[in-house]
């Protein structure tokens, strides 16, 4: 078996392993500051896949963050044209027909459409992936937004934190191959004006590796590069560096983006294919049939180009907040559909007066998330073994150019 083989059957390998590890209970929740599989590495490197790219190339660039910028303005305009589309159509009784004339349906109100839900969630996941982006880009830069960052989410040098870390103590026995939680805690309390110049100098050489997010003097006495495998300094560095509001807002960001990934899909699919049967006439003005494009077209391939930068984490066990989303939608068109069976059907197919008819499609939407949660994984996947063939082919390049 030659080297190729072998590398084909260690990727395989490799990748059963981590379809068989996605089954944890651990890889349910979202909190990713307490996954044994995030603390075996940097934590600065698990922070960089929610406000960076998956590729290298676009990895701090000025270019990323003004596309992430752009992109949630640009939605943002077609957000609220859908909104103020429904309640004019609505005032003026607006019915969608068919070529033949034949009227299916009175417009019903904005929020108990599916492409509403889908609109509103793409909407927030875009302001909240911009601004993750912005504030990581900007923490290390001398500008006024930079400013705005400090005062609004306080400093970020993680030594005039510590006071509000509470460090327990009784944890101090578990180890890293370099030193002990209890050593970290003890380093990380010391203050900056007893550091001697010695210890001064070993922190700016060991922090100057990677970012800290710490001050311009990089008086950080808990490098992240010395934390990995240690599950308690780990935790203790994220409290330390990263500010409470922004850790919960970037797991925000990715439950959303689980949930778009795949209901952007769904309408998009959905909607085209029941305009393609019920062969649907065209919007009225050409601004509306632009903005129904963006509602129904242009949300997935947002969706898709998302999956392709992005370097968010995908879990299989994560299909259960895209189902309890589509169950929640669910519940609301039933409280809509209560209160006038015969008018408020929003979907044909979604009749709740055909109990055994939506009990069958809502089983297989479930099954159809389960199954596309599952590719999305295994596209996640792709993109870290493109990613790894990038870095090593990179790196060959420059072993060549250097030889010659």
């Amino acid at each position: 078996m030659d080297n190729s083989d072998k590398e084909t059957v260690s990727k395989s390998f490799n990748l059963r392993e981590r379809f068989k590890n996605e089954f944890c209970k651990e890889n349910l929740s979202l909190n990713f500051e307490k996954n044994s599989q995030f603390m075996e590495k940097d934590p600065e490197e698990i922070l960089e896949y929610f406000h960076s790219s998956i590729w290298p190339c676009l990895n701090g660039s000025l270019f990323y963050v003004i596309y992430r910028i752009f992109i949630a303005i640009y939605y943002t305009i077609w957000f609220v044209e859908s909104i103020v589309r429904n309640y004019e159509f609505r005032s003026q009784n607006f019915y969608i027909t068919t070529k033949k004339n034949i009227n299916l349906l009175l417009l019903h109100p904005w929020p108990v459409y599916m492409t509403s839900w889908s609109l509103t969630i793409l909407f927030v996941h875009l302001w909240l992936s911009a601004f993750i982006t912005l504030y990581f880009y900007s923490i290390d830069q001398k500008t006024i937004l930079s400013r705005f960052f400090h005062f609004f989410f306080g400093p970020f040098s993680c030594s005039s934190k510590v006071q509000n870390i509470q460090f327990q103590n009784s944890q101090s026995s578990k180890q890293t191959n370099s030193a002990t939680v209890s050593d970290f805690s003890e380093a990380f309390i010391r203050k900056d004006t007893n550091t001697n110049d010695e210890s001064e100098s070993v922190c700016k050489t060991t922090c100057s590796i990677r970012k800290t997010y710490c001050d311009n003097k990089h008086n950080c006495h808990l490098p992240s590069s010395t934390v990995a495998s240690n599950s308690e300094a780990w935790k203790l560095w994220i409290q330390a560096h990263v500010p409470k509001v922004l850790l919960v807002l970037i797991k925000i960001s990715w439950l959303f983006y689980n949930i778009i990934v795949i209901s952007a899909i769904v309408v998009t699919t959905g909607y085209f294919t029941y305009a393609f049967i019920m062969d649907m006439e065209t919007e009225p003005t050409w601004t509306a049939e632009i903005g129904n494009l963006h509602r129904h077209g242009f949300n997935s391939l947002v969706a898709i180009v998302d999956i392709i930068l992005l370097a968010y984490p995908v879990k299989i066990l994560h299909f259960v907040y895209t189902c309890a989303y589509g169950w929640c939608y669910a519940i609301v068109t039933f409280i809509y559909w209560i209160q006038d069976t015969k008018k408020n059907i929003v979907y044909e197919q979604i009749d709740y007066g055909k109990p055994f008819q939506i009990a069958l499609i809502f089983t297989m939407l479930t099954i159809l998330t389960f199954v596309m949660q599952i590719i999305h994984f295994l596209a996640y996947q792709l993109k870290l073994y493109l990613k790894e063939k990038y870095v090593e082919m990179k790196k060959k390049c420059f072993s060549n150019d250097s030889s010659v």
